[in-house]
């Protein structure tokens, strides 16, 4: 019987190509009570995962993930009245992991971890009306940190956090119906920060901050049913943002932004109609590998890889999964490295990493329009098989039965 496949293929070199590439469950923190487990970040290089699980006590916390060492929890912060933690984001190498946790008041507090000085709070706005922040992204070294905190008129704010000035607000966008800003990503080398304000309309708009210019909107896309845009990650030199926007059908349509073409629509996953929803959370360090969630044409939420050539690809579930829902959000810089959450077999939440071929650095990824074909007995949810295509090299095929 013959099965038809959705085909997306990407050219690499042929000693470069890794047979083994699989969709892999991270497992859960040890003696967790609930088999619970999220990974939310990568760091460049793709060598560390980061995320939240539940742990032995119940409580949520956050982790670190390697090969080596599996999922290890990265506790809490000190005295905190309510154990709580979740890692949002890592440096280039893993070495510097952010996120938010509870403190010893009970608030959510933005702290930064590091192996030598485990987990410490970063503090809040100046004079804030409430004790809240949350970190949501780091650069490459660590060193700077962005995300959202209460002001002191009580307001939310987008922050940039450096161990010189410590947390700094970084405003509104102009003439701002409703003073609110979350800053939720920022380049490799901290000075571009993406995020999300209120617009003059109290619309939701992405923005592009830079100290020279301050907080731009980035604007809809066009024909937009409503003008709604988040701006939800950057390119390693912040030339490429990613986000989702209120497409003309009235949904929600992942974007990419340059400075050239502005916001273009990323497209659905093939099947389904055009005011479905589909998000980006993660770009490659060049922009040329996006990730994310979309509703596919069963409805279900499922994690997808987006490339210039190749379009909008499905990457599928965890075999035998009791509901079928996958989400991918963060990506490793070179794109060979996919994290997510998807539900198992046992019906739990787990923590995925979708590893492909890796490009060594300098090269070139080029990408070949998805194609359809008949394929016999493929079995097989969501996987990768190395075909030679040409004499170049050898092409990696995601295909997806249906």
């Amino acid at each position: 019987m013959l099965s038809l496949l959705l085909i997306s293929v990407i050219l690499i070199p042929a000693q470069e190509v890794n047979a083994g590439s699989s969709f892999v469950g991270l497992g859960f923190l040890p003696g967790a009570s609930v088999d619970v487990s999220r990974a939310l970040g990568v760091s460049a290089d793709g060598s560390v995962i980061v995320g939240f699980a539940t742990n032995s006590n119940g409580d949520t916390e956050a982790f670190r993930w390697t090969s080596g060492d599996d999922m290890v929890g990265l506790g809490f912060l000190p005295s905190a009245s309510d154990d709580d933690s979740r890692a949002r984001a890592a440096s280039a190498d893993g070495s510097v992991i952010v996120g938010s946790a509870t403190n010893s008041n009970g608030n959510f507090e933005a702290f930064r971890w590091t192996q030598g000085g485990g987990m410490v709070p970063l503090g809040f706005l100046p004079s804030a009306s409430v004790d809240n922040s949350f970190a949501l992204g780091v650069s490459a070294d660590g060193s700077v940190i962005v995300g959202i905190a209460t002001n002191s008129n009580g307001d939310l704010e987008a922050f940039r956090w450096t161990s010189g000035d410590d947390m700094v607000g970084l405003g509104f966008l102009p003439s701002a119906s409703v003073d609110s800003s979350r800053g939720e990503d920022v380049s490799a080398d901290g000075s571009v920060i993406t995020g999300v304000g209120r617009d003059s309309n109290n619309n939701f708009e992405a923005f592009r901050w830079t100290s020279g210019d301050g907080m731009v909107g980035l604007g809809s896309l066009p024909g937009a049913s409503s003008d709604r845009s988040v701006g939800r990650a950057i390119s390693a030199d912040g030339s490429v943002i990613v986000g989702d926007a209120t497409n003309s059908f009235g949904g929600s349509e992942a974007f990419m932004w340059t400075s050239g073409d502005d916001m273009v629509g990323l497209g659905f996953l093939p099947g389904v109609s055009l005011d479905e929803d589909t998000v980006a959370f993660g770009v490659s360090a060049d922009g040329s590998v996006i990730v994310g969630e979309a509703l596919n044409s069963n409805d279900d939420t499922e994690a997808f890889m987006w490339t210039p050539g190749g379009g909008m690809v499905p990457l599928g579930f965890f075999p035998g999964a009791s509901d079928d829902d996958s989400q991918a959000q963060d990506v490793s810089a070179d794109g060979s490295v996919i994290v997510g959450f998807s539900t198992n077999s046992n019906g739990d939440p787990e923590a995925f990493m979708l590893t492909i071929p890796r490009i060594p650095v300098g090269g070139t990824i080029v990408p070949i329009d998805t194609t359809a074909l008949l394929l016999a007995g493929a079995q097989t949810f969501s996987w990768m098989i190395p075909v030679i295509v040409s004499a170049i090299g050898i092409g990696i095929v995601i295909a997806r039965k249906f």
